[in-house]
């Protein structure tokens, strides 16, 4: 096992208390913070540009599917892990997606569903027929000599859920509709839209389907997380995870980030030119001349530069008042530089 992988496995190993006690009961079964470490790892090596994301999202893309009782990465395919780029700091991100079949396990697992729900594509050259208001399934008929190539070009997909009570639920998307929900996905340039398309084709109608049906507990967290994700909001993690998975998580993240410039994330060495920087002591820069770098500083980034040396609340109270400045004025904001053809993946909004 590579290097970077002993440390996720590291910091994924610490957190299995705080895996086991997140995990519904009805996933306690199969799924154990074990095996949970294993596939996570799994998914990180068959990747390479996940193994570039902090390990601080890796726990939170972890915890998001742990919470839902989803296993991410692996041959259930559940939910996947997609790396975005943090316009704001410039790093690698993981965040969970998840999958048309993460969604139909917890649909089963409800208890409100009689079976599980189905959701298919329709072409072409099939015969398709849907009654709205009968409540019944459509009629949807292939010929099983073609192969999928020769049925045409997908004309969209329907979705039906039957329920306990006896109820029958269908939804239909046309293929407009679908294209129109992924592009405004953040997601849509890369990960399972351009990887499966079926497959997110039919999740999409699943979501649409969801309005009208009764949700468990993780159905409902689920889907939000996933509207989240789409969105690009990014939620107050104290309502979203447990507090002590929270103060867990910010005190791994100080010691990744100490006050030691340089220093990179759960003990990956910094490279040569950061290691030739940091050997030299740092320079010491008048009040004044501080205090006027402060006014005229134009990015966050120069501001956390500026917070080390003499008088440090002097300093520290000129910063606070030029973040509120800068936080007013979104203008001012630099933004990173974007990345390259072969590393763009996505800007996390």
């Amino acid at each position: 096992m590579s290097k970077a992988l002993e440390v996720y496995r590291g910091e994924l190993t610490k957190f299995q208390d705080h895996f086991q006690r997140a995990l519904p009961v009805t996933a306690r079964k199969y799924m154990t913070p074990e095996r949970l470490t294993r596939v996570v790892l799994n998914a990180l090596s068959r990747q390479p540009m996940l193994m570039k994301c902090t390990p601080t999202s890796i726990l939170k893309a972890t915890m998001d599917c742990v919470q839902v009782g989803l296993e991410p990465g692996g041959p259930l395919g559940h939910a996947y892990f997609v790396p975005f780029r943090n316009k704001h700091t410039g790093n690698q991100e993981a965040q969970a997606i998840i999958g048309y079949k993460g969604f139909i396990n917890l649909a089963k697992k409800s208890g409100y569903m009689k079976g599980q729900p189905y959701a298919n594509l329709v072409y072409e050259a099939d015969t398709f027929e849907l009654d709205i208001g009968s409540g019944q399934p459509p009629r949807h008929m292939i010929d099983h000599r073609k192969v999928e190539d020769e049925r045409g070009n997908v004309l969209g997909a329907y979705c039906v859920a039957h329920f306990n009570d006896g109820g029958t639920h269908v939804e239909w998307m046309d293929i407009k509709a679908i294209n129109k929900i992924r592009d405004r996905s953040r997601a849509k340039e890369k990960g399972p839209w351009v990887t499966d398309w079926g497959m997110m084709a039919r999740k999409t109608v699943l979501r649409r389907a969801k309005n009208f049906w009764p949700l468990s507990s993780e159905m409902a967290d689920a889907f939000r997380h996933d509207d989240a994700i789409d969105t690009g909001e990014a939620p107050d993690p104290s309502l979203v995870y447990d507090a002590s998975f929270v103060e867990d998580l910010e005190k791994a993240e100080e010691q990744a980030n100490g006050p030691e410039p340089g220093k990179r994330e759960f003990g990956f060495k910094a490279d040569k030119k950061q290691q030739e920087t940091t050997d030299e002591p740092p320079k010491k820069v008048p009040l004044k001349e501080k205090m006027e770098l402060i006014a005229g500083a134009q990015t966050l980034g120069t501001l956390d530069e500026l917070a080390q040396g003499d008088d440090r609340k002097t300093i520290l109270d000129a910063i606070e008042k030029r973040r509120g400045d800068l936080n007013e004025n979104r203008a001012d904001y630099m933004e990173p530089p974007p990345p390259t053809d072969g590393d763009r993946q996505g800007d996390l909004l």
